[in-house]
């Protein structure tokens, strides 16, 4: 949202949000098996990541992610946006939030749908995320967001 406005940011997130629920909702439709529904969302989250069209440069895939879990696990991402929404708003870090909540969907989508085929498919989405943000999280910790995260924002020096 900071490149190209705030409007313009929430149209292009609710767009990957639909792209990552699409993906879902087309394959649940078809009645293919559940391991092939979960590819089908991988693919959006990949496709999303790696676009061939903007020479494999893509964005982080956090919406598309969103919008895969709207479908198959709505409690459990409704759960996770708050948990989100905590971090974000008192500090404003949108990387560290996310890694927190989405560190935490596995287990609200074991609590909400008990399922181990969806709580194994979160974890292999976490783990391709966790690789493939990882200049992100070095940035994270090399800034120390974290621990401004748990104690309190640094204070700025008035002139």
């Amino acid at each position: 949202m900071r490149e190209i406005g705030t409007h313009e940011g929430i149209f292009v997130g609710l767009i990957d949000v639909a792209k990552g629920s699409g993906a879902i909702l087309i394959a649940q439709t078809l009645n293919i098996p559940e391991l092939w529904v979960f590819g089908t969302g991988f693919v959006a989250l990949v496709g999303h990541n790696f676009p061939v069209f903007a020479g494999f440069k893509g964005g982080r895939g956090s919406a598309t992610i969103i919008g895969i879990f709207l479908v198959l696990a709505p409690e459990a991402i409704l759960v996770t946006l708050a948990i989100i929404a905590i971090p974000f708003f008192t500090t404003r870090k949108f990387m560290s939030a996310i890694f927190i909540g989405f560190g935490l969907l596995p287990l609200f989508v074991w609590l909400f749908e008990g399922s181990l085929p969806l709580v194994r498919y979160v974890l292999a989405i976490d783990l391709f995320m966790l690789v493939r943000n990882l200049s992100g999280i070095k940035q994270v910790l090399a800034k120390g967001i974290i621990k401004d995260m748990i104690y309190d924002r640094q204070q700025k020096k008035v002139k």
